[in-house]
Order: C-alpha cells, then structure tokens, then sequence
C-alpha cells in the first residue's frame, strides 16, 4: 500500500500555477523516485525557481555544501540515508547555514510527524499534495529564508560597527593617554599611574621612586635649528628613556621638554642609578638632523618614598625639586631629593 501512495505522491490535484517572475530561491528537491522527482522539480521550475535534484540524503548533503541552496523539499522514505537522518545531519553541519526544510511523507507517517519537526524540520506535506498549497508553502518558506538572512546580515552589520566602535574607542584611549609627539604616556594616564603605583606601595610598604628630567638647553635647538630638530631631540631623548627602563618602569612626557619617570618597588638609591645610567647614555647620543650633528644633555631629580612623601602630588614635586637643584647645579647632572648635593658633577656642558 505505501509504495502505490508513492506512485501518485505528487500528482497535482488542480492544474499547475501559470509561468510567473524568476524567483532568487535554490530549490533542492531529494527524492529516490525519479518520477516524483521530475514532476515536483517542473512544478517549482514552472513557478520560477532554480530547482536541482539529488536521488537521497546522502547526495543531496553533498549538494549542499557544493550549492548556495535556500530551501529543501525532502522525501520522508529513501534509501541510503532516509529524509529523517537527512535533516538531522544538514542541522547538525554549521557549515551549511539556515535553510528552509519542507519534509514530504505519506499518510502511513502522519502520526510520526514530530519525529519530523524534532528533527529540524520547518514544514511537512502529505501525499498527495495540490501543488498550489505546496507552492504556498515553499513561498512561506522563502519569506522565512529572506528574513533570516537580513538578521544575519543585521548581525554581521552590528558586530562590524561594534568592531569598529571597539577600534575607534581604543584609538581614542591612545589618543587620550598617549603623547603624539613621542609616544610615551601623557602627563594625565602618567599621574593617574602614579595615584595606582602610590596607593599599591603604601598598602604593601613597598619601595617607590620617581625621576624628573628635562633636556639641558632645548630652546636653543628651537631657536638654531627650528622646531623640526627639537622635535627630533624630544623623539630620540625619548625613544632612548624607554628603552632604559625595566618593563614594570612607566615613561611619559608631561611637558615641553620634560620627562617622568616611574619606578615601581625600586629603592631611590636604585632610582638615582637608573638616572645617571639614563643621564650618560643621553650624553652618548649623537642626534643626527639634516647636516647637522646635536649633542643632547639631560637633568635629573629624583625623590622616593624614603623621603616621607604624603602623597603622588607630593611625590612628584619632590622630584620636580630635585630636578631645579641639579639645574642649578649646572645640569647635565642628577640630584636626589633626599640628599641636595648632586651624586655626579661633571663639567657644564653648553649647547
């Protein structure tokens, strides 16, 4: 009895639906009756649609992944791999997308129907069927496919402006933490670093110290060469500062020409030797601009926590302090705000 239900499974009840507008749907028909399968696939083609065909599930996977495919009209009874194992596998496969799945089965299998929808069916006819309500059902399914794919696009769109929300806003953080000039921190991120650095070390009674620097006689640069060669120094001053330093050590510009330095769990007598460590290798360079070949020299102060600091601020200007002491002094040279006299007093160099 269920073969002769399939011999006339999809013979039309009322005549076919006349020739209408190319429709943008793939159709892939799967059914291992060959007449069945002709006569659902002219009936789609007739209606517009691309239509191609596989004789079981097995072939019709493969069509699948091959194919751009929107919508499957499936036989129920196949052999190799039946319409239920079918639409199990293609839910199963994230590669294939969404596509909509019309399972086709006969009467004999109407009472096993959830198995269908559990399976990951969308929609189901019995045989046999009137081709107008299978096109109605085909066309409902085609509305689905479209606005599932305007949500995916919808998705796409909002996780690609979300991207370059993402991108821009960490372009404004740079922006709002970094000095453009050098690359180094702001003066602002540096004193809020400092606040968080301060705040560690005062919890944990660890060490903490702070260098001040500026370039010895930066104006002259300016007023011989033109701003263009102090904007070279402020580079290569700076570029030679970060790399000094340790990577727990935190570099910033917090002015014309003045430099911070910070130095988490470092004792000021470690901090004044990583002064005058900076201070020679400043002293070494040889900044080259256009034919001309500038000598570059630094002050320094540094403070610590040693010194009974009440706070960042506090902190700071005690290095600022010790800074004006070692210009004074005769720069080119660091002092320690603990200790006024300069640790180094080489000859005053002009430039």
């Amino acid at each position: 009895m269920e073969q002769r239900q399939r011999k006339n499974a999809v013979a039309p009840a009322h005549a076919e639906p006349q020739l209408c507008q190319i429709n943008q749907h793939r159709v892939l028909v799967v059914d291992d009756d060959p007449c069945d399968r002709k006569l659902t696939a002219r009936i789609l083609e007739r209606a517009g649609y691309e239509v191609v065909t596989a004789e079981n599930g097995a072939r019709g996977l493969r069509m699948l992944a091959e194919q751009d495919i929107q919508i499957v009209v499936s036989d129920w009874l196949m052999p190799t791999m039946n319409g239920l194992e079918f639409c199990e596998t293609v839910r199963s496969i994230e590669s294939v997308g969404f596509v909509y799945f019309i399972m086709v089965t006969g009467q004999g299998e109407r009472e096993r129907l959830s198995e269908a929808f559990d399976a990951g069916a969308d929609d189901y006819l019995i045989k046999p069927y009137d081709s107008a309500e299978f096109l109605a059902r085909v066309r409902a399914g085609g509305r689905i496919v479209e606005l599932e794919s305007r949500i995916n696009q919808q998705r796409r769109d909002l996780c690609k402006a979300n991207a370059e929300m993402s991108m821009l806003n960490g372009k404004l953080q740079e922006l709002a933490t970094t000095d453009a000039m050098t690359g180094l921190m702001n003066r602002r991120r540096a004193m809020e670093k400092l606040d968080e650095l301060f705040g560690i070390a005062a919890r944990y009674k660890l060490p903490l110290s702070c260098i001040m620097f500026d370039i010895d006689h930066f104006k002259g640069f300016n007023d011989t060469y033109g701003h263009a060669a102090g904007d070279a120094v402020l580079k290569v001053v700076a570029k030679t500062a970060a790399d000094a330093l340790r990577s727990t050590d935190v570099a910033a510009r917090i002015g014309g020409e003045e430099f911070l330095i910070i130095a988490p769990n470092t004792k000021e007598s470690d901090a004044e030797s990583v002064a005058e460590r900076l201070r020679k290798s400043i002293e070494s360079l040889a900044v080259q601009y256009e034919e001309h070949t500038l000598r570059v020299n630094i002050s320094l102060g540094v403070a610590g926590l040693s010194t009974g600091v009440q706070g960042a601020e506090h902190l700071v200007k005690l290095a600022d302090d010790a800074l004006y002491e070692a210009k004074n002094g005769g720069r080119n040279r660091t002092c320690v705000a603990s200790s006024p006299t300069p640790k180094n007093t080489p000859e005053m160099q002009a430039i």
